[in-house]
């Protein structure tokens, strides 16, 4: 990594939510960059809500390493090959009552189905009488996925697969 890249200019337009990896926490959210300058101005939370700090090239706080502990995926660790990502849909965005397709990856509700929004339960569920771990607001580009097990489109998928 270059010493003149900025995490924090390449993150700045991700959403909150953004999967993240960390070499010494595993995976990781975005929660905020900061727009001030301080030392850490990344901000990240584990599933148990746990938050953690970063500087501008992805040293954790409290951590003297020659490394970034801050990547883009356990596999992939090269921010500079990754084209910035503008999402069209942000789940806390939604509003109760918003028409959604819902699905789980897994068990026995695997089809796109249309329901109604309820509330975001946090980290990676969608609830809408049942709590549901894939929702994509219903318009002309997802209507398509209704019935099927289909990958939803890339710019509505927040959830790590």
């Amino acid at each position: 990594m270059s010493k003149k890249f900025d995490l924090v200019d390449f993150l700045k337009n991700f959403p909150k939510g953004t999967s993240l990896w960390s070499n010494k926490f595993g995976r990781v959210y975005l929660s905020k960059v900061k727009n001030i300058i301080c030392k850490y101005p990344i901000v990240v939370y584990r599933k148990d809500g746990e938050l953690l700090l970063y500087d501008r090239k992805g040293g954790i706080a409290g951590l003297k390493s020659l490394e970034p502990d801050l990547y883009p995926s356990p596999d992939y660790h090269d921010w500079n090959k990754l084209k910035e990502f503008v999402p069209k849909f942000k789940p806390y965005d939604l509003k109760p009552g918003d028409k959604v397709l819902v699905r789980n990856p897994t068990g026995t509700r695997t089809l796109w189905r249309i329901a109604t929004f309820s509330f975001y339960g946090g980290y990676d569920t969608v609830t809408c009488e049942l709590d549901w771990k894939q929702a994509v607001p219903y318009n002309d580009e997802t209507r398509h996925l209704i019935g099927t097990s289909c990958c939803a489109p890339a710019e509505y998928k927040w959830w790590e697969e």
